[in-house]
């Protein structure tokens, strides 16, 4: 198969187009966070603060202990805004979503609605537009975390140990890490 310039550039056009959003998010100069990315970024940010990771005592027994991270006083408090933010951005999305609840609701009888508080035949809309609200662009601003400034590495003096923080963690701060 021969390549020809235009089946080059269609080529460059389909790479652009599903690598362009990835490196829009990755540079996070244009990108803005959506509702839900504020929100688990904010829920990742406060499990940081009170994680906890199952050992075994001497016993023999599963327990609970503290697994705290090490970070400098300028992330601590880049951390602390942002949680702020988050938390902004889900009391707007949980007024959102209580306004949609009750517009919906409006006039039926509390035994003809569903666990989510709707008419049954009005569910798949509720929440496609609960989903729709996650899904939207908020205003929150977060500051972004320089990924060395969370200590993946150890680097001594900013990092005297390494954190292992868990890649579950990590995925929900990837909206807010400059890599």
């Amino acid at each position: 198969m021969r390549l020809t310039s235009s089946r080059i550039i269609f080529g460059l056009y389909l790479i652009l187009v599903i690598i362009g959003p990835f490196a829009a998010k990755a540079a996070g100069s244009d990108h803005k966070l959506t509702v839900g990315e504020a929100i688990n970024a904010m829920n990742a940010l406060n499990s940081l603060d009170v994680h906890s990771t199952g050992v075994v005592d001497k016993g023999g027994n599963q327990v609970m202990a503290p697994n705290n991270f090490i970070f400098s006083g300028p992330t601590h408090l880049t951390m602390a805004r942002d949680i702020a933010q988050g938390t902004v951005a889900l009391k707007a999305y949980q007024e959102a979503v209580n306004a949609l609840r009750t517009r919906m609701a409006s006039g039926v009888p509390r035994d003809k609605l569903t666990p989510d508080g709707v008419p049954a035949d009005k569910d798949a809309e509720f929440k496609k537009q609960v989903q729709e609200t996650f899904d939207a662009p908020t205003d929150v601003a977060m500051i972004r975390l320089k990924q060395s400034d969370l200590c993946l590495d150890a680097a001594p003096p900013a990092c005297p140990e390494k954190n292992n923080i868990p890649v579950s963690i990590l995925t929900m701060l990837l909206p807010i890490i400059d890599q």
